[in-house]
């Protein structure tokens, strides 16, 4: 009988049992992590379709429109692109100004308002817009920062609603007492 100080040695078939178990072992565990990742993966995708869900909803029932930082027209939706007469290709790269009436880009408060954009500022407003034929079509918008990964805005997007009959209604019950006020 061997003392318990005494050294013996290995057989090759212990360590080769040995390095098995270890295998099964890493294997095991793998095996329950890449498990873990399907489950995460099955829910991210899931949360995607949601999300791209959401964003469908709200393009067949809005008015969107994507702008870059200083107020060039990235893209459209279908209603935006409806509403004012325009192909994408018509708009896109041009400043948001070429859709508004009397509206230069060079002007300062025009600048402004996309610098206040840019550093994550809404602006939530009525605005007039100008159709290709020249038109008048109102809207109410939202233009709200998308962030990047890194929190900081890298483009714009327009949510609205064509609001044009409402300011047309507005200002023809406006015209009998415009009429009446100048007569007095």
């Amino acid at each position: 009988m061997a003392s318990l100080t005494q050294r013996r040695p290995i057989p090759k078939i212990a360590k080769e049992i040995g390095t098995m178990a270890h295998a099964v072992e890493v294997f095991r565990a793998n095996s329950q992590r890449i498990a873990e990742l399907g489950v995460e993966t099955a829910r991210d995708l899931e949360l995607a379709a949601d999300y791209t869900g959401q964003l469908d909803a709200i393009s067949m029932s809005q008015l969107v429109a994507e702008f870059a930082l200083t107020g060039e027209v990235i893209d459209a939706n279908e209603k935006f692109l409806t509403l004012l007469g325009y192909r994408l290709e018509q708009i896109a790269g041009q400043p948001n100004a070429k859709l508004l009436f009397d509206t230069d880009p060079a002007d300062k408060a025009y600048q402004q308002y996309w610098l206040d954009l840019a550093a994550g500022a809404f602006k939530n407003s009525e605005y007039r817009r100008r159709s290709q034929n020249g038109g008048e079509v109102w809207i109410q918008s939202t233009f709200t920062p998308i962030l990047g990964l890194d929190g900081v805005p890298y483009k714009m997007v327009q949510f609205a609603t064509d609001v044009t009959s409402r300011q047309q209604t507005i200002a023809a019950v406006g015209q009998p007492w415009r009429r009446w006020r100048r007569a007095i």
